[in-house]
């Protein structure tokens, strides 16, 4: 009993650790995104 209690546990705190990476590079990748889109629009106006 006790044992599939820590199954559920760990499985529970892998599932919240994998969502918070993917929302984290989400939000990453769309601040990567927007500063390089700056920088290719920067760089345009600059040339």
């Amino acid at each position: 009993m006790a044992v599939q209690q820590k199954i559920v546990i760990v499985r529970h705190c892998e599932s919240w650790l994998i969502f918070q990476a993917e929302a984290i590079s989400f939000r990453s990748g769309k601040l990567l995104r927007w500063t390089t889109f700056g920088q290719t629009t920067f760089g345009r106006r600059s040339q």
